[in-house]
């Protein structure tokens, strides 16, 4: 009959950005070694590259984590990391995701990460990150001259004094390796008086 409709205006928002993984902590670089087999981790989830960008946020729940300790070669199957807080209803550009996951002593231990966005973009996935983990104190062996054994004084003027330092996993750091000397012992405080070094560094 010819009667005009009612028009109505629509925002259709489009979100075609993956998320992605930045600032992984500790950094390999800046820490080569761990001494513990449950480090600390945490990586920023984020899903924009400035403020201004139009961003569905991270889904919180979809993170997960993946680690490897035998080689980059062999991760195992994904698990969540357990970010199913009240947040996860509502969009978040970037999430501190926290972790302590248990590695072994070695070069080989690996993990990584994915996530999705709320407009359904990913998996996306984070780099793979190696860590080197070493829990192992030095070993000192092959002491001469032999400990808790009688010497004349010959065996220790005419022949030096020899150790072997002993460290499978990461190695010596031959600036570190420090000695003292001393020849009385206290029995009241069962310690030696040290002869040699700093007196404040107890003679090292």
């Amino acid at each position: 009959v010819g009667h005009a409709g009612e028009w109505k205006e629509v925002s259709i928002v489009i979100d075609k950005r993956d998320p992605f993984f930045t600032d992984f902590s500790p950094n390999p670089q800046d820490v080569p070694w761990l001494r513990t087999f449950t480090p600390d981790l945490s990586i920023k989830a984020k899903d924009n590259l400035t403020i201004a960008d139009a961003i569905t946020g991270v889904r919180s729940e979809t993170i997960e984590y993946s680690i490897s300790t035998t080689g980059i070669d062999n991760f195992e199957e994904w698990v969540s990391a357990d970010l199913h807080h009240e947040e996860s209803i509502k969009p978040i550009d970037t999430i501190d995701v926290k972790l302590k996951p248990r590695f072994v002593e070695g070069k080989e231990n690996y993990i990584k990460y994915r996530a999705k966005d709320f407009a359904g973009n990913g998996f996306a996935y984070s780099d793979v990150y190696n860590l080197n983990i070493d829990v192992t104190p030095v070993e000192v062996q092959d002491f001469f001259p032999t400990a808790n054994v009688w010497h004349d004084l010959t065996a220790v003027t005419e022949r030096d004094i020899e150790c072997y330092l002993y460290d499978e996993t990461s190695g010596i750091m031959t600036n570190s390796i420090y000695y003292r000397i001393g020849s009385a012992y206290d029995d009241e405080t069962s310690t030696y008086t040290w002869e040699t070094g700093i007196p404040q560094l107890k003679g090292w």
